[in-house]
């Protein structure tokens, strides 16, 4: 019975088969394209898709009961659903394909810094900065139901407000969801760090039901794999973003550390005694040569500068 049926399909690719057979099998694969093309067209929808729903009822419509009036429709009927099961199996392979890697149907952009610290406005209206090298992947146009980034680096989120639609940021080990509000992000390997400056959020481990709640004024790290939430202690975590610092007795090896990473430049230490000067002062949106002079002079310090990359010195 299996070398007749392998025999009839490959008639019908070689375009052999008979007639009646033919047409039956051709309404068959007519039917599957047109539910293709449907999903396709709702591919933004696939985190809905039901494919044990879709298999029942697409397998409920092909194997319905017919009356046996003859030998020949029993043997019609059999053939009918082992050539439609050949189609359904085919089939539900691509559109699980497309459904799960589907690059080509949905338009994406993807933005790279490296030297630069760049805003992006986003389809929903949402602005991000993104700090030096720092990468973001996002649709052309959002799904109705969720706003999904990809994300990794270090960006300041500021969120437009909508409660159906929430706001992802999938980075490599955790998920960020917000509604609306405003926040800074620090996605580099392992480490996570999201510092709420606004709203709500939540912050989850990738693929574990483990999260914290973060509300205005708190931050939540992930950090060998173990998720905290404490109060913000660095006054300084967007000062990449505004250039304005609040340095208060603050050791001088935190202090270039935070201008490094602002003006993305390379301050180091003549010596280790230095690190643990302690600096108060209070720039803002100042040159580099100005803010390091407002650094240095009062220590009697002085600076030497090489391209991007700066030396401290006792004068």
């Amino acid at each position: 019975m299996i070398n007749k049926e392998k025999h009839i399909i490959s008639e019908f690719i070689k375009g052999t088969l008979n007639d009646n057979y033919r047409k039956k099998v051709s309404k068959e694969i007519s039917d599957y394209t047109k539910q293709k093309k449907a999903l396709k067209m709702n591919i933004e929808n696939r985190q809905n898709f039901d494919a044990d729903n879709a298999w029942n009822s697409f397998q409920k419509r092909i194997f319905e009961k017919e009356p046996h009036k003859n030998p020949k429709n029993i043997n019609l009927l059999t053939f009918r659903k082992i050539a439609a099961s050949v189609i359904l199996i085919i089939g539900i392979s691509i559109t699980t394909y497309l459904f799960y890697n589907n690059f080509s149907t949905t338009k994406y952009s993807e933005i790279n810094t490296k030297n630069e610290i760049q805003e992006i406005k986003l389809p929903d209206g949402s602005l991000i900065t993104l700090n030096y090298n720092s990468k973001i992947r996002f649709p052309k146009k959002f799904s109705k139901k969720t706003r999904i980034v990809e994300f990794s680096g270090e960006a300041f989120f500021k969120i437009n407000k909508n409660p159906k639609q929430p706001f992802i940021i999938k980075t490599e080990k955790a998920e960020v969801m917000v509604l609306g509000t405003s926040f800074n992000v620090e996605a580099y390997l392992n480490n996570i760090k999201v510092c709420v400056k606004t709203g709500k959020v939540r912050l989850s481990k990738k693929n574990i039901a483990e999260n914290v709640k973060l509300i205005a004024g708190e931050e939540g790290i992930i950090k060998n794999n173990i998720i905290s939430k404490n109060i913000v202690q660095d006054k300084n975590y967007l000062s990449w973003k505004n250039k304005s610092f609040i340095f208060e007795n603050t050791k001088l090896s935190k202090v270039i550390s935070d201008i490094n990473k602002a003006y993305n430049v390379n301050i180091t230490l003549e010596n280790e005694d230095l690190e643990n000067i302690l600096i108060t002062s209070f720039p803002s949106n100042k040159d580099i040569d100005i803010l390091l002079d407002l650094i240095c002079s009062p220590e009697n310090l002085s600076f030497i500068k090489n391209g991007s990359k700066i030396l401290i010195t006792k004068k």
